[in-house]
């Protein structure tokens, strides 16, 4: 099986262009789009039937979808569907092709980065090419990571709605701060809960160099 993602560098904060939940009923449908930025939805409640290219998605509770303006994407039936929606354009965000999770070689790159970053300090990592990597379809079922989608998604539609000063830059801000618990979320799965193949090591040394940076911090 091959999965579709994005590998996001986070040089600069993403510009966000819209962002809402709102509730589609019947008989609205979705119209047929080219959008000119990324879109991404999570899904609260009740079914969304879209179609992006030539792929065909039927979203539901806990879903969320990247959706890429070099594809044009319809509605391909009436349903009822709560979400929220974020309009957004980084820098830079390129579709990776195939990013394989049954291949050894990605997982070991992913575990080496994870490892690198629980082994450094804020003195010794670079954050010059910081990146993402993002799911371009992915079912959230961890609670924690869905009440964290939950509250900085408000937290967005709030900022947006208050319009003071800085508010662009504050709702990017915790735009950047959802996607990286997004990518940390989504790596974890790909390395972790897939894990045949995966040497165990890894989690163990990972939990302990976490619980060492957690309980021994200089003061």
């Amino acid at each position: 099986m091959h999965e579709l993602a994005f590998e996001f560098l986070t040089t600069a904060l993403p510009k966000v262009y819209l962002v809402d939940t709102t509730k589609i009923e019947p008989p609205y449908v979705h119209y047929r789009r080219r959008p000119e930025e990324y879109i991404l939805y999570y899904v609260y409640d009740g079914e969304m039937y879209l179609t992006e290219g030539e792929t065909d998605y039927v979203l539901k509770k806990g879903d969320l979808i990247i959706l890429d303006p070099k594809r044009e994407h319809f509605g391909r039936k009436a349903s009822t569907c709560r979400y929220t929606y974020v309009h957004f354009m980084p820098q830079t965000m390129d579709l990776i092709a195939e990013v394989n999770p049954d291949s050894q070689a990605y997982k070991e790159q992913l575990l080496q980065l994870r490892m690198s970053a629980l082994k450094s300090n804020l003195h010794t990592i670079s954050q010059e090419r910081e990146l993402l990597l993002l799911p371009k379809y992915y079912h959230i079922s961890n609670e924690k990571l869905d009440s964290i989608l939950h509250y900085n998604f408000d937290r967005m539609v709030e900022s947006r709605k208050e319009k003071l000063e800085q508010y662009a830059l504050k709702t990017s801000t915790i735009f950047l701060e959802l996607l990286i618990e997004l990518s940390r979320a989504y790596t974890t799965h790909l390395v972790y809960e897939q894990e045949q193949g995966v040497c165990k090591t890894h989690r163990t040394v990972q939990r302990l160099l976490h619980y060492l940076n957690t309980c021994y911090q200089e003061d």
